[in-house]
């Protein structure tokens, strides 16, 4: 979805296919301008990554105030927009001065003004990281993408534990001797599904690293695609190549991601995308298949 168009209905509150000629990012004078130099506590109010998401879209890389809102800021840096804060004379320095070509350097926090002249503006080592090597949080850790993505796919180790191990004999578990089925650790230590994943017949890929990439000829399975956001979503769905289908599989009932609901989720804005399309389909499951004594907790607790 193009969120840029957002910020214009709320100026102008006009449908999307009309833009305000008046606005200044409508100018001409704004066309291709990167930086926007903006109004003290920018951003206040926007809690949620759709308004870095807007600015991004519509093609702006830097925010420049004397003030911006904490968790626009927070939001802006996990998205890659940069905020930038500067003392107020270089800031009505820029105002002063519109349509100038600035430099903003993030290796060594400085922004270059008007008159020749550069100041520093401030910005954690994390989020310097992260901006320079293009990556987010789960980049940003230490570790083989294994090791970093071994928390967050247990539940799909669960499942194909739960699929591979041969299910064990009826007789009551205290006349059974232990086996290496019952446990579903073979002799050597490995599990049922360890050999798949040597084989590179099940892959195991982190969204940090998704973005730029053509995937084809895969079956791409994405569980738990209620916790994408809209933005996080279409670059999964873009990275499709010829020969692969996508699979998203969630439940907009159990959502821990704050910047989502259960409407504007990823997996939701996907199904509502592409309804209709030829090459897409949707299932809605009536009840849960872990257990009864799940299902039971879904429905009653």
């Amino acid at each position: 979805m193009d969120w840029s168009n957002w910020q214009i209905n709320r100026i102008t509150n006009n449908p999307i296919s009309e833009e305000n000629p008046d606005f200044v990012l409508n100018t001409a004078a704004a066309d291709g301008c990167e930086i926007l130099v903006a109004g003290r506590n920018f951003g206040c109010g926007s809690s949620r990554e759709h308004a870095p998401w807007a600015l991004l879209d519509y093609g702006i890389r830097a925010v420049v105030s004397t003030k911006i809102a904490d968790i626009f800021r927070s939001n802006s840096l996990k998205n890659g927009l940069l905020p930038i804060v500067i003392d107020a004379a270089s800031h009505a320095l820029l105002l002063d001065n519109p349509g100038s070509a600035v430099t903003v350097d993030i290796e060594t926090s400085t922004i270059s003004l008007p008159d020749g002249s550069t100041t520093n503006y401030p910005i954690d080592e994390f989020a310097r990281h992260c901006l320079l090597e293009g990556v987010d949080q789960l980049g940003f850790l230490p570790g083989t993408l294994d090791e970093k993505m071994r928390p967050w796919l247990q539940p799909i180790y669960d499942a194909l534990d739960l699929l591979m191990t041969p299910p064990a004999t009826k007789a009551p578990r205290r006349k059974q001797g232990r086996k290496d089925g019952d446990t579903g650790i073979s002799q050597n230590g490995k599990k049922p599904y360890d050999h798949l994943l040597e084989q590179g017949v099940i892959e195991v890929e982190a969204l940090a690293y998704i973005r730029g990439r053509s995937i084809p000829n895969r079956y791409f399975v994405l569980d738990e695609a209620q916790q994408l956001t809209p933005q996080e979503a279409k670059t999964v769905v873009t990275r499709m190549s010829r020969g692969s289908k996508l699979v998203l599989l969630g439940d907009p009932a159990q959502i821990d991601n704050p910047y989502v609901d259960s409407r504007s989720n990823g997996l939701v804005y996907t199904r509502n995308r592409l309804k209709g399309q030829a090459f897409a389909g949707h299932v809605s499951l009536s009840k849960g298949e872990r257990s009864p004594l799940a299902e039971a907790g879904a429905q009653l607790m």
